[in-house]
């Protein structure tokens, strides 16, 4: 027993200090802290960090080339899973004096915005470029924008851009990102839980496997999309919290009030530097469900998790005989007992879509997109404050959300099959159409 548990000891050790001197190691070290830092921060602390961090001058900015850095992962394609190998990031630095402001559009915002997964030539920003060079010689396009970045701190990237670049029209596509570094606050008063991870998080071999591990909860994460189109309903009912304690109306309403400020303080700078701004909504999957990220409350009120949970779990297993229509009542009671989470909503907009009710379906939809806890939640409300600051303050927006509904309506379908790949990011079809408004747009301005 103790020649084996020593043997174990001195191979830990191996492979401790194999993965402490070996790039995976250290990148995957610094991986582990991030994700256990974010699982136990305090449900309390509401504070949101919106400085962008960039070791880069003020009149430098990163932006896509046709040599983006590139890096293999997963990602679906026509509903199948295909591991390929895609761009991630900008990696070409531009100084202010190397642009002729009057000649150059900038376009700023998350993955969505960068065009991911697609290589340049197949996003909106490169075919706009070539849409407007055929009316504007010489006119350039910039794309500024940052896969993963937090949508706070890509509105402070643009007044970067804004007040050290001052283009004649900068592009603000950004909002899916608005809760991406949020998590769900873990307890952290069990100590033995928290100090066992802490101290796990600091070894380059634990980091390693934690990371291999969430690159295959992914994969299958992935692969149960492929499989039910994105109708995954078991795993976020079978995983839902009965109820949670974090305050997440609180939560939410500080960072969409924080996303108003950030927008406002970007008209203004661009209303000082003379910029032509123009905002876009983000076009959004409904069909999504809400567990894909984050797992999801059944209720905020404690008292009622049985009773909700059984009701559910009910409708579940009639939906699998396909009696749909018998499960609209017991939904809409669950909504009104608890109409600020998502899972019943998303139930019934399964049912009115099997029952042939396209449009009812689709704003149960919406609805249990806005009410989906941390990320990929809240985007109808983060499109309002879009629409309400760019009326308010007289600035072009092309309503992405209103324009991509409107082609399903004329398809007769509840959500994207053409326009966008997954939860938010445009197909190649997407990419033609955004070109197309923002080429015409800007032509008209000129």
């Amino acid at each position: 027993m103790i020649k084996s548990l020593i043997i174990l000891a001195l191979l830990l050790a191996i492979s401790e200090m194999t993965a402490k001197f070996s790039q995976m190691g250290r990148e995957a070290e610094g991986f582990s802290r991030f994700y256990l830092s974010k699982a136990f921060e305090s449900e309390e602390d509401l504070t949101i960090e919106t400085t962008l961090n960039t070791s880069l001058p003020k009149d430098t900015i990163y932006v896509r080339t046709l040599d983006d850095i590139r890096s293999e992962g997963l990602f679906l394609e026509n509903n199948k899973v295909k591991n390929i190998y895609h761009p991630n990031s900008n990696n070409k630095a531009v100084r202010s004096d190397q642009i002729k402001p009057d000649l150059s559009l900038f376009v700023v915002g998350e993955s969505a915005a960068f065009g991911f997964p697609f290589d340049l030539p197949e996003t909106f920003s490169f075919k706009a470029e070539f849409l407007l060079r055929s009316k504007i010689k010489d006119f350039s396009v910039y794309n500024a924008a940052l896969p993963g970045i937090q949508t706070l701190k890509s509105l402070d990237l643009s007044r970067k851009i804004l007040q050290n670049f001052m283009p004649k029209h900068l592009v603000l596509y950004a909002g899916n990102n608005l809760f991406i570094s949020w998590l769900p606050p873990v307890d952290s008063k069990n100590s033995l839980r928290y100090h066992t991870l802490a101290f796990l998080s600091r070894s380059s071999f634990f980091s390693i496997l934690f990371k291999e591990y969430l690159a295959y909860a992914n994969q299958q994460n992935l692969i149960a999309i492929q499989k039910t189109n994105y109708l995954n309903l078991g795993a976020s009912l079978d995983y839902a919290f009965d109820s949670v304690s974090y305050n997440w109306p609180a939560i939410k309403k500080k960072y969409l009030d924080q996303f108003e400020i950030s927008l406002n303080e970007n008209i203004a700078a661009a209303k000082k530097q003379k910029v032509n701004l123009i905002l876009m909504t983000v076009p959004i999957n409904y069909k999504v469900t809400p567990g894909l990220k984050v797992r999801q409350p059944l209720t905020f009120n404690p008292e009622e998790a049985d009773e909700i949970r059984k009701v559910l779990f009910r409708v579940e297993s009639l939906h699998g005989q396909h009696k749909y229509a018998e499960t609209l009542a017991d939904l809409e009671s669950v909504i009104r007992k608890t109409p600020l989470t998502p899972i019943a909503y998303y139930l019934k907009a399964v049912a009115l879509e099997r029952l042939g009710k396209i449009h009812e379906s689709r704003e149960n939809y919406k609805h249990s997109r806005e009410h989906t806890v941390g990320n990929l939640g809240s985007l109808i409300s983060i499109n309002r404050i879009i629409r309400q600051v760019a009326q308010q303050n007289e600035i072009a927006l092309v309503d992405l959300e209103k324009i991509f509904d409107t082609y399903y309506d004329n398809k007769n379908v509840a959500y994207n099959e053409d326009l966008l790949i997954d939860d938010c990011h445009p197909s190649r079809q997407g990419h033609n159409l955004i070109a197309d408004l923002l080429a015409s747009l800007v032509a008209k301005s000129k």
